[in-house]
């Protein structure tokens, strides 16, 4: 089961990655941020463009419809 996300790098205008547990082809990704913008693949590299705090969203589903969710709130800083 996920139990986790690692996120690498936290600030302004920077690739912030994020990168769960388990990375199995066979299920589904649905992330969220609080920014409004969504991805569905298991790693996802992003910029964001506002500092301050923020929230990832992730709903994985397992090919017998389980589903594992996470949050995790963070902080982007200024250069």
């Amino acid at each position: 089961p996920v139990t986790d996300v690692t996120l690498a790098a936290f600030c302004f205008n920077d690739v912030t990655t994020f990168i769960p547990t388990v990375s199995d082809p066979s299920w589904t990704w649905n992330w969220g941020f609080s920014d409004g913008s969504t991805a569905n693949t298991p790693t996802v590299n992003k910029v964001f463009t506002t500092t301050g705090s923020k929230i990832m969203n992730l709903t994985i589903t397992n090919p017998a419809g389980c589903e594992y969710k996470i949050q995790k709130n963070f902080i982007i800083n200024p250069i």
